[in-house]
């Protein structure tokens, strides 16, 4: 089960003000990144999230400089990264590992034809926010042919010199906006991707099936843009952090998010009770977007995924997390409560069975990294 550490309690309206300033995502144009420059995009992302919601805390901000300037000088050059300047405290220690491994993850992000705007990936690429998103005419453009249309009538037609990878780059670009746009919004919907171990035993048998079909909603994501799915995952987590921040929960991680919803709402964040409402609304709100994703996937025309993810139930109230899913055990003895709720309306307390730990499928693989400032505990979490 993942530990809960606090900096210290801050009360609900706190809160509200606290998420008001956290800022919006920001463009992430992977198609000019590697993975290893999107990984760290997605990081800094997180730490602005952070440093945004806890201006006390300067460690963020200074991870966000390491990051920045790692992308500046170019991860992949032969210079390396460097040696980051000045004393490093030791709740950076992640980041910088990060940075390191980013080096030797030279792939392209997604599938490109090229990186936009790049003429190799030795250089840096400065601020992500601001290269240019590729354009597809631009790039495939050759002339404009004369034609007539059925009626006689004059008209231009564009040749392209390559119109297969015109259009893969128009139907990449549709994607890239469409993820940036929806991807966050839609993070709620598959979170029993990052459920733990502890928590998949407190899920009914009738139930358990799910934390299958969410992971399987990032595998089809990943084989349909290639985008790697750490990185899928990663941004995930960004998006969860995020909305907790601006929804009034405060930035809890999905495990932690999962712990309310196992718990009923009863697990404390932060020194104060969350309300479990607050997590509800964001998964209702969470189905629309993921609805809009799969839709623009599905212009991609790769069926037989989309045949699978539409058998899981993605995008129906059916897929989302639900304090349903799991079985009550207030006395912690790691079964469930002889009170149990009708949900089958037998008139009998409901018989569930908890999946084996042992048959995981190895489905648990998040990456808790502690943030240690000030002698007390915060967590960046992310996935390698």
């Amino acid at each position: 089960m993942t530990k809960i550490s606090y900096i210290h309690g801050i009360p609900q309206d706190e809160r509200w003000d606290r998420g008001q300033e956290v800022p919006a995502q920001s463009f992430i144009n992977y198609s000019a990144m590697t993975e290893g420059e999107m990984k760290l995009a997605l990081l800094k992302e997180q730490l602005e999230i952070l440093a945004a919601y806890y201006p006390e805390m300067p460690d963020y901000r200074l991870g966000i400089q390491l990051i920045d300037n790692a992308l500046y000088r170019g991860i992949h050059g032969a210079a390396g990264i460097g040696n980051p300047s000045g004393i490093i405290p030791k709740s950076l220690n992640a980041v910088v590992k990060t940075i390191r491994k980013a080096k030797r993850r030279t792939k392209p992000a997604a599938y490109v034809t090229e990186l936009s705007g790049r003429n190799n990936i030795s250089g840096g690429i400065g601020d992500e926010r601001v290269i240019p998103v590729e354009n597809c005419h631009s790039l495939y453009f050759v002339r404009n042919q004369l034609v007539y249309d059925r009626n006689g009538n004059p008209d231009f037609r564009a040749i392209y010199s390559d119109q297969a990878a015109y259009e893969a780059c128009r139907e990449q670009n549709g994607m890239r906006n469409m993820l940036n746009r929806h991807w966050e919004e839609s993070s709620y919907h598959p979170v029993y991707d990052f459920i733990t171990v502890g928590q998949a035993e407190r899920m009914t048998q009738r139930d358990a099936g799910l934390i299958g079909f969410h992971r399987s909603w990032i595998l089809g994501v990943h084989e349909i843009t290639s985008l790697a799915q750490d990185n899928l995952r990663l941004w995930l987590r960004n998006g969860i952090v995020r909305n907790n921040a601006t929804g009034g929960v405060s930035p809890i991680s999905p495990e932690e998010s999962i712990q309310q919803i196992v718990d009923g709402g009863t697990a404390s964040i932060n020194g104060d009770p969350v309300t479990l409402g607050l997590i509800l609304k964001l998964i209702i709100a969470a189905i629309s977007a993921a609805a809009v994703v799969f839709t623009q996937l599905e212009e991609t025309k790769r069926t037989v995924i989309m045949a699978r993810l539409r058998t899981n139930g993605f995008g129906t109230q059916d897929f989302a997390a639900d304090p349903s899913h799991f079985f009550v055990d207030t006395d912690g003895d790691g079964t469930p409560d002889t009170e149990m709720i009708d949900t089958d309306g037998d008139g009998q307390p409901d018989t569930v069975v908890p999946p084996s730990s042992g048959n995981n499928g190895g489905l648990f693989s998040g990456n808790t990294m502690p943030f240690v400032i000030g002698g007390a505990a915060l967590y960046l979490l992310m996935d390698d």
